[in-house]
């Protein structure tokens, strides 16, 4: 389609980089695992354990859960890493599919003393794993709400936290509102600004504006491949749209990278 060239020639070139791209990730890693093996075993050597399991956690599972385990190992008694280490440890489990051992441990965490940082992180993996147990059994949806609410209550800046909280604003066709919401969000970081265009693009496609949905699908799977990460949740709702639309090529293109590289990183 004409009107998205612009979008589809820059997402092109990204993935034409995507070599380039994945070495400067992978320099990035390895220059913060060479400062993590330097460090002596106290809270410093922590931090970076923390630092490689976040950059892991979409590009490599494997690795993410070595350094989870070495961040439990040496959180000791500082109650934030503890907590934090703990709020990952769940977070793995659930990325892993074991939706019935991520709920049992998640629902003995003690939240007292956490951290926003860990609470944005506690609140998130808690409604997803409630989000996919409800699809099974019903009587978790009112968990999923109640995880929603919380989470507002707590941090209504978090782009996650907005989106999901959203849901309302969907249902009543407040598409602009909803929108309007999520470009108020505090990004912390370049995944939270690609989490943004991702989101405001499924804010479009929910009522069905295929252009803009699109447009924002397009710019957030650019983005995620130049940080090389390998969940392209948008480049994969691009590639539906597109075979929606009959751009069977094109979508068969963007399905083969998701894939591929969903199975690099396990």
């Amino acid at each position: 389609c004409s009107s998205h060239k612009e979008h589809y020639v820059a997402l092109d070139r990204a993935i034409e980089r995507q070599e380039h791209y994945d070495s400067l990730y992978i320099q990035v890693k390895d220059s913060l695992a060479d400062l993590f093996r330097a460090a002596s075993p106290d809270s410093a050597k922590w931090e970076y354990a923390y630092s490689l399991h976040t950059m892991l956690l979409y590009h490599d599972i494997d690795s993410c859960c070595h350094y989870k385990d070495v961040m439990t190992k040496l959180c000791g008694n500082d109650s934030r890493q503890r907590k934090i280490s703990e709020c990952c440890h769940v977070n793995y489990i659930y990325k892993t599919g074991e939706l019935e051992t991520a709920l049992r441990i998640f629902e003995r965490l003690d939240t007292t003393g956490m951290s926003k940082e860990c609470l944005n992180l506690y609140f998130d993996t808690g409604y997803h794993i409630y989000r996919d147990l409800a699809m099974s059994f019903p009587e978790h949806e009112q968990d999923r709400q109640k995880i929603m609410s919380l989470w507002w209550l707590h941090d209504s800046t978090n782009v996650k936290c907005v989106y999901y909280n959203n849901e309302r604003l969907r249902k009543q066709g407040k598409t602009e509102e909803a929108i309007a919401r999520l470009n108020k969000c505090s990004l912390k970081n370049l995944n939270d600004t690609i989490k943004v265009f991702d989101f405001i693009a499924r804010e479009y496609l929910y009522c069905n504006d295929l252009d803009n949905a699109i447009k924002y699908f397009s710019i957030a799977a650019e983005r995620d491949m130049r940080v090389s990460a390998k969940t392209y949740n948008a480049l994969y709702a691009l590639a539906r749209i597109l075979l929606q639309k009959g751009e069977i090529e094109r979508a068969a293109r963007y399905m083969h990278i998701t894939r591929k590289d969903a199975f690099a990183a396990n």
